[in-house]
């Protein structure tokens, strides 16, 4: 090098996880040495590290990878969950045997809303060309109704006779 700068002794360096034990791994890559600056030496450490982008097909193919790992963990879980499923439904059956329960006892009865059961549909007012049919109720108009009118229909060019 120049006059004013010379480099002694690289090379590879060794880390130390603990002074008794050196580990190579730590400072794979590196090396050191005493750079000699004007006049004035300094210990240096020099790293290097290489950085590769991957394509766009090599981020796929790891997708594609991952994707068929998670379909097989799900496999798996759902053989385990079955596998689990039965013993736990012949535990609660032999405690409904022991404890005489019932499916009221369970609410497993019909399910009600808090304002009472559903009341009948209303009768169909309005039929579209392919069969489907609105009551003209409350809530949004079904999109075929909406298009329709958008398209300069009216709701009497779909009403039941």
């Amino acid at each position: 090098m120049g006059a004013w700068c010379d480099c002694v002794n690289f090379e590879p360096a060794v880390a130390l996880d603990d002074e008794e034990n050196p580990s190579q791994s730590a400072a794979a890559g590196c090396h050191k040495g005493l750079l000699i600056v004007a006049g004035v030496t300094l210990e240096v450490l020099i790293t290097q590290k290489t950085f590769k982008m991957a394509s766009l097909s090599e981020i796929n193919s790891q997708i594609k990878k991952h994707d068929e790992q998670i379909a097989e963990l799900r496999k798996q879980a759902e053989t385990l969950r079955n596998q689990e499923r039965a013993g736990v439904i012949e535990e609660v059956r032999k405690k409904i045997q022991e404890y005489e329960l019932t499916a009221s006892d369970l609410k497993l009865g019909p399910r009600i809303g808090k304002r009472g059961p559903v009341g009948p549909k209303s009768a169909a007012k309005y039929r579209n060309p392919t069969g489907e049919t609105w009551s003209g109720g409350r809530g949004r108009k079904p999109r075929w109704i909406a298009e329709a009118l958008a398209a300069g229909k009216s709701l009497s060019d779909f009403a039941i006779s």
